[in-house]
């Protein structure tokens, strides 16, 4: 799941060669922490978030199975 999040932003971020996703597992939730460009960050922070409440809303089906919690979170 770290790859296709990091795939997928690769694909709609500006400069996508600043891309990188880092994964922190707890007990039953998997966050994935993004680091981007300073101008990209702003897209994501836009129109309440629609953008990264969309991914997460996305990310969050790869649980489902296993029951964990996943999450994405931009790196300050």
């Amino acid at each position: 799941m770290e790859t296709w999040v990091e795939d997928y932003l690769r694909q709609i971020v500006a400069q996508p060669d600043e891309v990188t996703v880092s994964r922190s597992e707890g007990v039953r939730t998997i966050v994935y922490s993004v680091n981007l460009a300073d101008a990209d960050k702003s897209m994501f922070s836009g129109r309440n978030n629609r953008l990264l409440r969309a991914l997460n809303h996305a990310v969050g089906f790869a649980g489902a199975t296993t029951r964990t919690r996943h999450v994405v979170q931009i790196a300050d």
